[in-house]
């Protein structure tokens, strides 16, 4: 119920995802505010430190109050779409620290064997990567890489350097929240990429017409169960030890289920026949319900 329309919910707000983004919200509050006093105090009490960067990169928090395990337990929506904006190169691990909203080279599967010597030789701040400065462009000139490596490795280290273009500025590196135009948390905006990460984790369904506003709305709804396989047929009905199964009253030949009674069912069929032949469409006729709407011509849209 609470995914979108369009990915088959009915578009309800989560209240789960909704308590977690006000927790998001007091981590972010914690490193953005941290001169306020309340701030200092769960500093002080539960992280031993006064930088607030502790509380977004700390990998083993102690527990605590109720109210801190809270903010823990909603901690990955903010933590999992920081990224560093640079300005001086000065505060932004280069291999373990998203930059400039890419990921982290430490994900990069190539680089595993090679990046610890980049490190051993120059170190962990991207500023040590930087040898200078274009003249009118201001970006940034990476080092050479002169270590004995192959020449794929050195091309695709060049891409991905290339790809990360960086300007240094005379002020300190910042931690933005990258789904956000200012780079600011907000709990509108934490709802909606809670809501992405569930919908790359489910199956993608296009609803689009169930909640189409030229489709009545007790039509849309009973397609929206229709795809759902929601709808009381004798195979649901069995299932639930309601009835005994039986067979389909029109055609009276197999057990009724969903996508028997609006495509495999010969009735069925002659119907759909009828309204694409008065419609003057061409198209072929699935097995399933939901094929049926996939390969049906973008006729509302």
């Amino acid at each position: 119920m609470a995914f979108g329309k369009k990915s088959g919910g009915a578009g309800l707000r989560d209240l789960v995802k909704r308590n977690k983004d006000f927790g998001g919200k007091l981590v972010w509050k914690m490193y953005t505010k941290a001169n306020s006093k309340w701030c200092q105090i769960m500093q002080a009490k539960y992280l031993d430190s006064s930088n607030p960067i502790i509380i977004l990169s700390i990998s083993n928090p102690p527990d605590g109050s109720a109210m801190w395990n809270f903010m823990l337990s909603s901690r990955d929506v903010v933590t999992q779409f920081i990224t560093w904006q640079i300005h001086n190169g000065e505060s932004t691990n280069f291999r373990f620290d998203s930059w400039n909203g890419f990921p982290t080279l430490a994900q990069v599967p190539q680089l595993q064997l090679v990046i610890p010597i980049f490190i051993q030789k120059w170190g962990h701040k991207l500023i040590n990567y930087v040898s200078g400065v274009a003249l009118y462009s201001k970006k940034v000139i990476w080092k050479d890489i002169d270590i004995d490596i192959k020449d794929s490795l050195r091309r695709l280290i060049g891409t991905l350097l290339s790809q990360r273009t960086v300007i240094l500025l005379d002020k300190e590196d910042k931690i933005i929240w990258s789904p956000s135009a200012n780079g600011n948390y907000t709990v509108q905006n934490g709802y909606v990429a809670l809501q992405h990460m569930m919908n790359q984790q489910q199956s993608q369904r296009d609803f689009f017409f169930s909640w189409n506003s030229a489709v009545m709305p007790k039509g849309g709804c009973f397609s929206w169960l229709a795809l759902k396989n929601r709808i009381l047929t004798s195979n649901k009905l069995a299932k639930l030890q309601i009835v005994q199964q039986f067979k389909y009253v029109m055609c009276d030949q197999v057990s009724e289920d969903v996508d028997h009674l609006f495509l495999q069912c010969p009735f069925a069929h002659q119907c759909w026949r009828f309204v694409t032949n008065k419609l003057e469409l061409s198209m072929a006729f699935p097995n399933t319900i939901w094929d049926f709407f996939q390969a049906w011509p973008t006729l509302f849209k």
